[in-house]
């Protein structure tokens, strides 16, 4: 009789017990693991920007015997450059000496560019080094500012000849093909607005939707007429395009600056990601009366978005006889 009580009373209390307990919760069941995306590997050269420079480095010869000539000024100029390792670099006034003394500087570069007196050796060069391990030129030429752009020759009153070196590369790591152009411009105001016509005429007829860099020494600043004529066919400043709202002078005198003569200028498909005036010393002692301007670029984005005011360019008059030559430099 007891036995059966005890069983009906442990009955009772395993049923009380279930009911009281409340089920347990539902749980989701964990996440399968996704195993992480593969890490692409990315070289040095994948994560750096193109490195162009432009530089008048003063026209010069080795027999020069002044103080700061240009056996004196090129080691200057040989320090300040070889840790850029521009893969594009520009230089105006070089005489062949200067020419060949930046080929020794660089010497895996290849070298394109004339002299502007003859076609060849003769007179100073708008020479263009660039890296082949990085670019491949496709194509490339000189032609002359004026009315006859396919051999020397003095124009627009203008006493020296004038010509622009330029070259089609393609980018090896983008496989992306861009122009660049390495000028220096007359110093006759008539002429000097005549070249900033051709040159934005050349530019925009050349090799359509392909990204383009304009570089040299200009001979005039920002707000100049001619200026606005790159303004006018898409071609922004690049250290507005990198953000920095006022442009940097790099003429100088003797470490003065006095205005701002010498740029880069960058269409639409660049990113302009650094820009920096060189102007640093050596013992004391500047490469040039110019200031050299090294700048970072991408073949990536829409292209640069900031500009100067546009405004539409008209041609200049026609000449009544030879126009004085302004006084200056070269």
């Amino acid at each position: 009789m007891l036995r059966r009580a005890f069983l009906i009373l442990a009955v009772f209390l395993c049923t009380a017990a279930c009911a009281g307990e409340p089920n347990p919760p539902q749980t989701d069941p964990p996440p399968a693991e996704v195993p992480p995306a593969p890490v692409q590997d990315i070289t040095p050269q994948q994560a750096q920007s193109l490195r162009v420079v432009t530089w008048n480095i003063l026209y010069g010869a080795d027999q020069g015997d002044k103080e700061n000539t240009w056996p004196k000024r090129r080691v200057a100029l040989k320090e300040l450059l070889s840790p850029i390792q521009p893969d594009i670099l520009c230089v105006q006034e070089a005489l062949l000496d200067q020419v060949h003394f930046l080929e020794k500087t660089f010497p895996k570069h290849k070298r394109l560019g004339v002299g502007r007196d003859d076609g060849k050796e003769a007179g100073e060069f708008c020479a263009m080094l660039y890296n082949p391990e990085r670019l491949e030129c496709v194509e490339s030429g000189t032609f002359w500012l004026g009315e006859t752009t396919e051999k020397p020759g003095l124009h627009w009153g203008e006493k020296y000849n004038r010509i622009c070196t330029w070259a089609r590369f393609q980018d090896k790591l983008e496989q992306k093909k861009f122009v660049v152009y390495n000028t220096h411009f007359p110093l006759n105001p008539i002429a000097k607005q005549r070249a900033a016509h051709q040159m934005a005429k050349k530019i925009n007829a050349d090799f359509a939707n392909e990204p383009k860099l304009l570089l040299g020494d200009f001979n005039c600043g920002p707000g100049s007429k001619e200026w606005r004529v790159f303004n006018w066919i898409g071609l922004s400043h690049a250290q507005m395009a990198a953000g920095e709202p006022l442009i940097t002078k790099t003429f100088h005198y003797e470490g003065f600056p006095v205005s701002a003569l010498d740029a880069i200028f960058a269409s639409r498909g660049w990113r302009v990601r650094s820009y920096k005036v060189i102007e640093d010393r050596v013992d004391k002692l500047l490469p040039s009366d110019h200031y050299g301007i090294v700048a970072g670029v991408a073949l990536s984005g829409p292209g640069p978005e900031k500009r100067d005011v546009f405004v539409p360019p008209k041609e200049p008059e026609p000449m009544a006889g030879a126009e004085k030559t302004v006084e200056g430099g070269e």
